[in-house]
């Protein structure tokens, strides 16, 4: 009889393959939820055991539902939702006026590529 994965174990492998499948370092995951990377390191080596609090903040650096992480359901995503993923992660590193500003070049950018 196979033995069953506990929890930490899932979550571990889980946020592993999340972040790689995002193309992010465990350093850029770590700063965005406010920890060493050294943590998140041994969370993902299941050496670690994260708190509520620290789930519930790898999730959001991720950009993904908590959800996702506790379900078995197949991460496999398509590219392009990958990429607004990744835009989401990066936007998230400005402040408020300069996202606008962004998305602004972005509106303009796609009007000429409309023509």
């Amino acid at each position: 009889m196979k033995k069953k994965e506990n929890i930490y174990t899932i979550l571990a492998k889980r946020i592993r393959e999340e972040r790689k499948r995002l193309g992010l370092t465990q350093e850029e995951v770590a700063e965005k939820a406010g920890m060493d990377y050294k943590f998140l390191s041994g969370i993902e080596r299941n050496v670690d055991k994260p708190s509520l609090d620290t789930f519930v903040r790898i999730a959001e650096a991720l950009g993904v539902s908590y959800n996702s992480l506790l379900t078995d359901k197949n991460q496999e995503t398509d590219s392009s939702s990958k990429d607004l993923v990744q835009a989401k992660y990066f936007l998230s590193k400005f402040s408020k006026k300069k996202r606008s500003h962004i998305i602004s070049v972005l509106k303009e950018i796609e009007k000429i590529a409309e023509k």
